[in-house]
């Protein structure tokens, strides 16, 4: 599942994809990406990429429970990209911590 948070005041969105994140980007800027890595159609770290590509600033944070996604994520970092995984599940503490962590401090 993918959430896209506009803004800390508006409501998020969520899918089972990244694509429409991805298409929602080219109309509006949004603050965090959370998503999931294996997804049908578009995988969480696809969809960032493109994300990133067109909102600079949106900060990414990339959740699975899946083996598949150290394999998925390999790629990120030769095209120029770092990204933040948590394991699933993930206590809602931690999710809020580390949101609230990244401040301006991920800059890829």
């Amino acid at each position: 599942m993918t959430t896209a948070k506009a803004h800390l005041t508006e409501p998020s969105t969520h899918s089972d994809s990244g694509k429409p994140h991805t298409q929602l980007a080219r109309h509006r800027e949004f603050e965090f990406l959370v998503t999931g890595v294996v997804m049908p159609q578009m995988n969480g770290i696809e969809a960032a990429i493109q994300i990133r590509d067109l909102l600079p600033k949106c900060k990414v944070l990339l959740v699975s429970g899946d083996n598949e996604s150290s394999a998925l994520l390999q790629d990120a970092p030769s095209r120029g990209y770092k990204f933040q995984i948590l394991p699933k599940p993930v206590h809602p503490l931690v999710l809020f911590q580390t949101l609230r962590s990244f401040g301006s401090a991920q800059s890829s």
